[in-house]
């Protein structure tokens, strides 16, 4: 019996969108894990107040999420594109409440408004760019839990 063998190269598919929604989620997913990281130190401060702890348990688990949605995408799974899909689907009205003042003292200002709402903005073109019909047969076409390894069956 012989070891697997290897697949055969497969041609590029992915598609300019693709390659940009991927370089849009591992940018938000590098500036938001350093940031998360850091104020999950500053949670051990004294003086540090609760809210410190929520911001970087969620600061933490956006850029975790948006760092799997980079590789859901760049490696073409099928669950890359539903589990994208779902992320900017809820970062939308997550977008939303930061146009308003939610915490004690906080302030909005315009520029806080602009950036949230060109991100709003981006997010929504994503979700209709993943739900195309040709971008989905990217997707579809690579089924869950393909590798780079091919099972070959056993020969008599």
């Amino acid at each position: 019996m012989r070891g697997p063998k290897r697949a055969p190269p497969k041609k590029n598919r992915r598609t300019l969108g693709i390659f940009l929604i991927a370089v849009y989620s591992a940018l938000g997913a590098l500036s938001a894990l350093p940031v998360g990281l850091a104020a999950t130190v500053a949670t051990v401060v004294p003086g540090a107040t609760w809210d410190v702890a929520i911001g970087a348990l969620l600061m933490t688990s956006l850029g975790l999420l948006l760092l799997t949605s980079c590789y859901g995408l760049w490696t073409l799974r099928a669950w890359g594109r539903k589990f994208s899909w779902w992320l900017y689907f809820f970062a939308i009205p997550l977008g939303a409440t930061f146009l308003f003042p939610i915490l004690p003292g906080q302030v909005v200002d315009a520029s806080n408004t602009v950036a949230n709402l060109v991100t709003m903005t981006i997010d929504v073109v994503i979700l209709l760019y993943l739900r195309r019909a040709a971008v989905a047969s990217l997707f579809d076409s690579a089924p869950m839990g393909s590798g780079p390894l091919v099972a070959q069956p056993a020969s008599a």
